[in-house]
């Protein structure tokens, strides 16, 4: 069967895993993701997701090697021998490309070896909603109410890598004229249909899902590591900055990596369901900080019957934010 037909799927996504590791050297991220779907039909054949400008290493169904097509139809809108002037044209190649691509510019193929099993279910009794005329109080109709068969998800895993992207993912780095002293960083930008130049994934905000979110990066960073050649002998000794990792969700762990010393990783969670291009992510030399007296967004400050200073005490709470070095 078709894996979508219009704007309806034929599966949905049900959650969401990331690992990646963030190499400033080389201006990089790599990793996988892991999706979990939930088919809706039984002869589900492919899985449609969107991903740009990044290089696929392996696609697995269920720990099964899968066929995959990869297009995209934005790579070829750039204008050649063109000027500003020709702005209004590309922008309308560059809208249609997407739209052309919105269903997804990977396509997964599903073994045939795997096949889609239906969840078994206890027989219980089927509801049945019945039509009774208000006037002589007989049964006009009845309608017997049919619950949707419900199979068993699938994983889908990508192993990928981006290297030195042209947009989607930013790394700020030391610039022997401008900014030697700069410290390493890195973020990701979300605009429109921008998820998917980082992560393989359903670029839609109605297509939600929870996250987990993995995140392995050097455990200090210096100014100079990418090029010692401006800097001076005196300088060599520079204090080196520990890497943070700040992402959507909430933080679960903070630990060494167990294979080597000199990495870390950064664990979150995201138990809301959200999507994809609500998830961004930032690695860089933060530092967490307290700020003190905060008020509480929502709050007005000359409440009735409230004085200055019960209101400094009761709004004031101690918040957290994180301040680059």
């Amino acid at each position: 069967m078709q894996e979508s037909g219009g704007n309806i799927r034929a599966y949905q996504l049900r959650h969401q895993r990331i690992s990646l590791e963030v190499d400033f050297t080389i201006k990089s991220i790599f990793g996988y993701v892991e999706l979990i779907v939930q088919p809706l039909v039984p002869d589900l054949t492919k899985i449609r997701l969107n991903c740009r400008q990044l290089t696929i290493r392996k696609v697995l169904v269920n720990k099964i090697q899968a066929q995959y097509n990869i297009s995209d139809p934005a790579a070829n809108v750039l204008p050649v021998n063109k000027t500003v002037n020709h702005y209004n044209e590309f922008k309308q190649e560059f809208f249609n490309s997407l739209q052309e691509a919105d269903e997804g510019e990977l396509v997964i193929i599903i073994p045939d070896s795997i096949k889609i099993k239906k969840v078994m279910t206890n027989k219980k009794e089927t509801p049945t909603i019945v039509i009774t005329d208000n006037t002589t109080g007989a049964n006009v109709n009845s309608e017997t109410i049919k619950e949707p068969d419900k199979y068993y998800p699938i994983i889908i895993r990508i192993e990928y890598e981006l290297v030195d992207p042209s947009s989607g993912v930013y790394f700020n780095m030391p610039d022997p004229e401008a900014a030697p002293y700069r410290y390493p960083h890195m973020y990701t930008y979300n605009q429109c249909g921008f998820a998917r130049l980082w992560l393989p994934c359903i670029d839609k905000l109605q297509e939600r899902c929870t996250w987990e979110m993995e995140y392995i990066v050097a455990k200090t960073v210096r100014p100079q590591m990418l090029d010692n050649s401006f800097l001076d002998e005196d300088d060599e000794d520079d204090d080196e900055a520990e890497l943070t990792v700040v992402s959507s969700g909430e933080l679960v762990e903070q630990i060494i990596h167990p294979l080597d010393s000199s990495k870390k990783i950064f664990y979150y969670t995201l138990n809301v369901p959200s999507a994809a291009p609500n998830i961004y992510f930032t690695v860089g030399p933060y530092k967490m900080r307290k700020l003190i007296g905060w008020q509480s967004m929502g709050k007005s400050s000359n409440l009735s019957g409230t004085n200055s200073n019960n209101t400094n005490s009761n709004t004031s709470k101690n918040k957290t934010c994180f301040k680059s070095t």
